[in-house]
């Protein structure tokens, strides 16, 4: 039933796709942002570990239209003491999203992800939503993404459901920001609910080239094992953005770049 969802939807979208993306237009502009994370992860009272975590978004502009598609690549993975604590997130998505850059955003979004924490979880799944940002100032944005996914286990049985992400990211001044997420999934077995809470800090380092450094915490109840990350790490953002404020950097750029999430733990 959710493939038949996900594949109606694709097609009833197309056509609104191609008249947003103005293909008359085609030349426009190439941006995007790389990230690299290092945590320190701590499952339970007894064991803790390193986690290493890097991506990037890729985006295009086109021309006039308001319309941009978007490439995101993601993988973390954390080593601990105990080999059943061990954490691994990847993920690969495309988004199209449409952007007014007074108001906010709106888009769609279709991908694959991997998580595997050694202990409760073994799944590869697809997931395909819808994505949302508001201005609410200059100083503020609100982010929201939903939708459904469906996947396999590491036994090979099957499961489905739906996620929630939400945050909110306060541009205390032109460098530096900060923000608070949260996000919840909702597994067909009640068992395997997760849920993550994110606090993220941002600050535009004075270089020629637009680079951040982030500094974070994580927290996620991985279907049952809570799981916590105190994260550091730097963001580098391309295709402009030079002595521009971090909040229309953000405004500028991927559709991620405005949401407050810790990428470590996969969410």
């Amino acid at each position: 039933m959710l493939r038949r969802l996900i594949l109606a939807a694709a097609f009833l979208a197309s056509p609104a796709i191609a008249r947003a993306a103005d293909w008359d237009n085609f030349n426009g502009q190439f941006v995007g942002d790389i990230d690299l994370n290092a945590a320190y992860v701590f499952p339970d009272s007894s064991t803790d570990g390193l986690g290493l975590g890097g991506g990037g978004n890729a985006v295009w502009q086109f021309g006039e239209s308001n319309f941009h598609a978007q490439g995101t690549l993601h993988y973390s993975e954390s080593f601990s003491g105990k080999d059943t604590f061990d954490i691994l997130a990847a993920s690969a998505e495309a988004t199209g999203f449409w952007r007014w850059q007074d108001s906010g955003l709106l888009g769609f979004s279709g991908g694959y992800e991997r998580l595997d924490n050694g202990h409760t979880i073994d799944a590869d799944y697809f997931k395909a939503g819808v994505q949302g940002q508001i201005y609410g100032s200059d100083i503020v944005t609100f982010s929201a993404e939903g939708g459904i996914f469906i996947g396999k286990n590491g036994k090979g049985g099957n499961f489905d459901g739906f996620y929630l992400n939400g945050g909110v990211n306060y541009y205390l001044t032109d460098n530096l920001a900060m923000g608070i997420g949260g996000g919840f999934r909702d597994v067909d077995a009640d068992s395997d609910d997760i849920f993550t809470m994110n606090f993220k800090g941002e600050y535009l380092l004075p270089t020629a080239m637009p680079v951040s450094m982030t500094m974070g915490y994580s927290y996620a109840d991985l279907v049952g094992t809570p799981t916590h990350a105190a994260m550091i790490g730097f963001k580098m953002y391309f295709g402009g953005g030079e002595g521009d404020p971090l909040s229309t950097i953000h405004r500028s750029g991927s559709a991620d770049s405005g949401n407050p999430a810790v990428p470590l733990l996969g969410y």
